[in-house]
């Protein structure tokens, strides 16, 4: 039975927006392996790389998790070597955190973009079927 029309535009939008998931994922995928590839890791690099350093309640939003599951990712991106975190940085609050990509993470946060830019032709297509949907 088809889709009363109200709502397939919205489902064709998320279809679409997957792809496009997808196109990038694998481009980061290839460009530094499946352990990156989730989305929380690769917001976490981008923000850090575009904004530089942030508190951890901020990456926590961008990222949707809990505190706790915030602290475990910053934990698995730091003992990869890719972020920092450093203690008691922040004027009047010994106690508050920043977090910071090293070198690596640099590096690592550029690798993925690059490949990402390389499939752009094909996110190009992609995203237009995003856009065709919603009718912008």
């Amino acid at each position: 039975m088809p889709v009363p029309g109200k709502y397939e535009a919205a489902q064709r939008s998320i279809l679409a927006l997957a792809q496009f998931g997808e196109v990038a994922g694998r481009a980061i995928s290839d460009a530094v392996g499946p352990e990156l590839r989730g989305n929380a890791e690769v917001i976490t690099l981008f923000y850090l790389d575009l904004e530089g350093p942030a508190r951890p309640g901020t990456l926590q939003e961008l990222t949707g998790y809990t505190s706790g599951g915030t602290s475990r990712l910053l934990e698995r991106l730091e003992d990869a070597g890719l972020l920092e975190r450093q203690f008691g940085v922040v004027k009047d609050d010994r106690r508050a955190v920043i977090v910071q990509l090293t070198r690596k993470g640099r590096d690592v946060s550029r690798r993925m973009a690059a490949e990402v830019a390389r499939t752009i032709d094909e996110q190009r297509v992609v995203l237009k079927a995003v856009v065709d949907q919603i009718g912008l």
